[in-house]
């Protein structure tokens, strides 16, 4: 059983606010089944695993672009004005779940110490789950602001050897809506499986 941290969303899922991270706790027995609800909640957003460490209590995902408006089927938005931003933008998200100890002396991953391994802790576990937001820029152009055909590109001759050419990735915020819906999924696959 999930228990609860500190309540939100009206009492709906034991979680709290850390700067656009959603936070929730439960006992350490209930690790490998919350890791694999954490898993199955954010591929039913259709994201793809980048990494799964369940030793390390880390889980993030590869960046994922929506269209918005123009595409309906992607549940990433919640709100009307997250489908336009993202339908006018060109957006990413990334979804980072971690998950530590919950007692702060219990020994952490640092530069004198051996890699702590989760799986094995007993005790209070902390989760947090984020999703970072970011803007896809093509770097280098100049949007003539009288007519958009007569914009150009400027070539930076350092951009090639840095490999930064193309498309850049810019992260403008945290989608706080999202880590939501996806720790009440978590909490959901837990209470079906029980």
């Amino acid at each position: 059983m999930l228990l609860l941290a500190v309540a939100c969303l009206g009492g709906q899922i034991g979680c709290a606010h850390d700067r656009a991270a959603v936070v929730f706790a439960f006992e350490a027995d209930r690790y490998p089944a919350t890791f694999d609800a954490t898993r199955a909640a954010v591929e039913s957003f259709r994201f793809t695993v980048d990494r799964s460490d369940a030793r390390a209590g880390v889980m993030t995902t590869r960046p994922k672009s929506t269209g918005g408006l123009a595409t309906p089927w992607d549940p990433e938005q919640s709100t009307l004005a997250q489908e336009w931003a993202d339908a006018i933008n060109m957006h990413e998200r990334v979804v980072r779940v971690t998950f530590a100890p919950g007692d702060p002396a219990e020994p952490r991953l640092g530069v004198d110490q051996a890699p702590f391994d989760l799986r094995t802790h007993a005790g209070t576990v902390t989760g947090r789950v984020e999703v970072f937001l970011y803007r896809r820029h093509r770097s280098g152009w100049r949007i003539e602001t009288e007519s958009i055909a007569r914009s150009s590109r400027t070539v930076d001759p350092g951009e090639r050897e840095r490999g930064v050419g193309g498309l850049v990735s810019v992260p403008i915020g945290q989608d706080v809506e999202l880590a939501e819906r996806i720790a009440h999924a978590i909490q959901s696959r837990l209470e079906t499986d029980g």
